[in-house]
């Protein structure tokens, strides 16, 4: 994350730009003898600030042979902006975009062989995104702790 400073006043008050990117890495290794040609797609999924919606804002993807010792895999997102500005009559208030997580899928042919996500619910979302636009979902204020209960109730911290 780097920041920049737009102004900033003798008596605290600032505006301030985050600029925040992430680096994934997926580890893929083989079990069986021989190779194995995969595809791994990744998406990295940010969070509007002012809209408070999720949104995919980077991805990619890569075809190999997995060799029996394993790949690693490190791919980068773009940056996002994040605003935020202090000042002593109004506090502090933030708008822009910030990286809220990830997910990877792992095909070979037509077959799924695994799918991941920082969060379990960001699979399906994720899913959910590329099919179509998905209805605006609301975000809590904070990350969600997800909780394994009956019906997929969660929890936050």
């Amino acid at each position: 994350m780097r920041s920049e400073t737009q102004w900033q006043t003798a008596w605290g008050s600032f505006s301030r730009d985050l600029l925040n990117s992430r680096v994934l890495i997926i580890s893929l290794r083989q079990l069986g003898a021989g190779y194995s040609n995969v595809k791994v797609k990744w998406y990295f999924i940010g969070r509007d600030y002012d809209k408070e919606l999720l949104f995919i804002y980077d991805s990619g993807e890569t075809d190999g042979m997995i060799a029996r010792g394993g790949v690693r895999l490190a791919p980068a997102s773009k940056e996002l902006v994040l605003n935020r500005e202090q000042t002593t009559l109004l506090g502090r208030r933030t708008t822009g975009q910030h990286p809220w997580g990830w997910a990877v899928f792992i095909t070979q042919g037509e077959t799924q062989l695994a799918e991941r996500a920082s969060v379990p619910e960001l699979v399906q979302w994720t899913r959910d995104a590329l099919r179509k636009e998905p209805a605006p979902r609301k975000v809590s204020k904070r990350p969600v702790a997800f909780v394994p209960q009956a019906m997929g109730s969660r929890k936050e911290p």
